[in-house]
């Protein structure tokens, strides 16, 4: 088992163009400044080069989130250890975040705008536990698993919608282990409704593989593994520490962590439904990837094409890595640098999800405060990074000693959870906004209606451009993210073939927030773009 000291110790700019003329920046931003109007082709290039590297930015807090972005929560967790998933975000916007309060382990409910649901006030239960670990059912109960340091055994407990313990699962909506020394990472309901508890059981100088199911009442399902348990304890290794698991469509599910001590490798481990070994899969089921001679692993997610993508850290260096695998458990050398893109940036990758698009999004720790602790990357479906997302492929916030604990996307909206890991014990929420246009003119691409807006957040004035391939009326709409209009900036205006690039302005009292600009062509909304207002 891993000591904190352990995880302590171990724990679409233009800027090329702005490389190759930097002189040209006081004078161009002189020009534009005394002459906000002009709208002549070149200065617009000047003006999309320039502008994004300082002003826009392809992330951003989400500011109708909580404060400023970000809610802290009344709950605490032990320090930064990445293990157990402690949140979980629904498809609407709502969070369930698990953590503690003095001798109680529980879960708090906060809707889309990041404000508490205290009607879920309810949601404890009596215990010491150290930490915790979040999921959420498909007909919206809530599991909740977490080691009870008196008996030092661990338990699961389902919450109704409203926040009660279910009666219909365990005893009085508690489900005992029974399994000693049992520290918990996280749970998981599978797709048949049984429910797998995962951790390792620990002793004085060793640790053990441990994963339990229950039936859908809480009951140990006794088809699984064991008698309803599987135990892992390879010879050699003194730890084997999973942390995360998913399951596959087929059924069959993955766990990863870390194997070892004092050198730890990465561990990974694929089963039947009936708890047995996958044999396609690695070595007899396993895989054990050094990278580097030290790695770990916190996070994993299923590609479509059936490849394993983890997110974790490799040594000596202490670097954040995003690592993918093919079906069988080799690695894919198509992946970045033959199977892994390195994250200097960072320190450990904690979260990973896969977008829509292919692409590749994880949540990273940073021990360098002044660059920022929380860093988000992204990459591009064959692991380069891509340098349309932050700066080189990262963005990192500055909130000096926080460390990220999990991650969840839906939409176009990440959220993150972390917590100081030196003072307040309190877990705090952060939601981002991804994919806010940066206003750049790829002139590469034919003229079509797709706007280009800069600055983005955007004051009460702004830069609009766009393309037409012939004369059309258009008209230019801000609405709310509700779908409500908000002001309507052009209405049937002509504009002629050819680029275009117009200065807007946006009411004054129109309060800060995440807004949709639209273009519409001849009535008919052609595209749309998210915008932040400062």
């Amino acid at each position: 088992m891993l000591s904190s000291q352990d995880w302590e110790l171990r724990s679409k700019c233009v800027i090329g163009f702005l490389g190759h003329c930097p002189a040209l920046l006081p004078l161009s931003f002189i020009h534009l400044h005394n002459f906000p109007f002009m709208k002549t082709t070149a200065l617009c290039l000047i003006l999309v080069c320039f502008a994004s590297p300082l002003t826009s930015q392809t992330v951003a807090l989400d500011t109708t989130f909580g404060i400023n972005g970000k809610i802290i929560t009344g709950l605490s967790g032990i320090s930064g250890n990445p293990y157990g998933i402690d949140f979980v975000a629904l498809p609407n916007g709502k969070i369930m975040l698990g953590g503690s309060i003095p001798d109680h382990v529980g879960v708090e409910k906060y809707d889309n705008a990041g404000v508490r649901d205290t009607s879920f006030s309810k949601s404890f239960v009596e215990s010491v536990g150290l930490e915790v670990g979040v999921s959420v059912q498909k007909d919206g109960k809530v599991l909740l698993v977490s080691e009870n340091t008196i008996g030092l055994t661990t338990f699961a407990v389902r919450f109704d919608t409203l926040g009660n313990l279910d009666p219909n699962f365990g005893s009085g909506g508690i489900a005992q282990t029974f399994v000693s020394h049992f520290l918990i990472h996280n749970v998981l309901e599978q797709s048949d409704g049984k429910v797998v508890v995962f951790g390792d059981e620990y002793g004085i100088n060793s640790s053990t593989f441990s994963a339990v199911r229950f039936l859908s009442n809480g009951t140990m399902d006794s088809t699984f593994a064991t008698n309803g348990k599987l135990s892992i304890d390879l010879p050699g290794y003194a730890h084997e520490v999973p942390i995360a698991m998913l399951e596959q469509p087929d059924h069959k599910l993955i766990f990863v962590g870390s194997i070892g001590y004092p050198t730890w490798n990465i561990f990974m481990l694929r089963i039947h439904p009936n708890g047995s070994n996958d044999y396609s899969f690695g070595e007899d089921g396993i895989i054990i990837d050094p990278i580097n001679g030290q790695s770990n692993a916190y996070a994993l997610a299923l590609q479509a094409d059936g490849k394993v993508v983890l997110a974790g850290d490799t040594g000596p260096d202490n670097q954040a890595i995003v690592a993918r695998y093919n079906i069988d458990g080799t690695p894919d050398t198509d992946f970045g640098e033959q199977g892994v893109q390195y994250l200097a940036e960072a320190n450990e990758g904690i979260g990973i999800a896969i977008r829509p698009d292919g692409k590749i999004l994880t949540a990273n720790w940073a021990l360098n405060a002044t660059l920022g602790n929380l860093a988000l990357a992204q990459l591009l479906p064959n692991g380069q990074r891509d340098l349309a997302f932050g700066i080189n492929g990262v963005f990192r916030m500055v909130d000096p000693g926080m460390r990220p604990r999990a991650l969840s996307l839906i939409g176009n909206k990440a959220t993150v959870s972390a917590r100081k890991f030196i003072g307040t014990t309190l877990k705090q929420v952060f939601r981002f906004i991804l994919d806010l246009n940066v206003g750049i003119l790829n002139p590469n691409n034919p003229p079509d209606p797709t706007p280009w807006v800069y600055p983005n957040p955007i004051s009460d004035r702004f830069n609009l451009e766009f393309s037409l391939t012939q004369k059309e009326q258009v008209s230019i709409h801000l609405i709310d993210m509700n779908g409500k209009l908000v002001e309507s900036l052009i209405e049937n205006q002509s504009f002629e073939q050819g680029e275009h690039n117009i200065m807007l302005s946006c009411a004054e009292h129109l309060p800060t927030g995440n807004y949709i600009l639209t273009l519409e062509v001849a009535g008919k909304r052609m595209t749309s773009i998210q915008v932040m207002k400062n």
